[in-house]
């Protein structure tokens, strides 16, 4: 892998940032699991979560963190519309602790509650 150049934080695109922002977003679309950090995505790719985090930022101008939140959700949304876990257990599973935390994302992105959500959803399965 080529280094990546730094000069003065001016950031230069190369092969080796695309092939890194590309092999960060593999991972994360192929999580199927809320356990989806920074940590474990560089340690899967031998690098600092520092290094991963900067690089992905730099070259699409969004945070990784709002990639794996994106994530979560859609998980999140998954089991609601495929499974009769409760919010709470999807909640976890998905990685959240945060009651209220969970709820205002899940809000924000679908304009509904969970439960809402799951019982809009099971209405059109049936």
């Amino acid at each position: 892998i080529v280094l990546t150049l730094f000069c003065r934080n001016a950031f230069v695109p190369t092969a080796s940032n695309r092939f890194l922002v590309d092999e960060i977003k593999s991972i994360i679309a192929s999580a199927t699991t809320g356990d989806i950090s920074v940590e474990k995505i560089s340690d899967a790719l031998f690098f600092s979560p520092s290094y991963v985090s900067k690089t992905y930022k730099k070259y699409t101008g969004e945070d990784l963190s709002v990639l794996s939140r994106k994530k979560r959700i859609s998980l999140a949304a998954k089991m609601l519309k495929e499974t009769d876990f409760s919010v709470e257990t999807i909640m976890r599973e998905v990685g959240y602790k945060d009651k209220k935390n969970f709820y205002d994302i899940f809000e924000k992105e679908f304009a509904s509650t969970p439960s809402a959500y799951r019982k809009s959803n099971k209405k059109q399965l049936t």
